[in-house]
């Protein structure tokens, strides 16, 4: 997805092509994490820590924090988790998954 506020930055959720030691997978073994792209300089920057599951990352309206479901399906109740664009302030939203930002 791109920065509602500066196109040249993705938010990219995607799966570990070798999933980090220790963190937790799915019913096939995968882990997942969302990270920023940015396409001038070809950055990747994972914001994701390595020992969680999290997916569905989304921005926010204002560009500046990052909306995401927490948690193994299946296994733990999934919840949405906010953080900031720079990896700071990462809390509990809600209960529930796939949050979606409306207009």
């Amino acid at each position: 997805r791109a920065n509602p506020i500066n196109a040249d930055l993705l938010l990219v959720t995607a799966y570990y092509q070798k999933t980090p030691a220790g963190a937790p997978v799915d019913s096939v073994g995968l882990n997942s994490t969302f990270f920023l792209y940015e396409v001038l300089s070809k950055r990747r920057t994972i914001l994701g820590p390595a020992d969680s599951y999290q997916r569905s990352a989304e921005w926010s309206r204002d560009g500046l924090q990052i909306f995401c479901t927490k948690g193994v399906p299946g296994k733990v109740p999934l919840s949405t988790w906010s953080i900031f664009w720079d990896a700071s302030n990462p809390h509990r939203f809600n209960s529930g998954s796939s949050f979606v930002i409306g207009k």
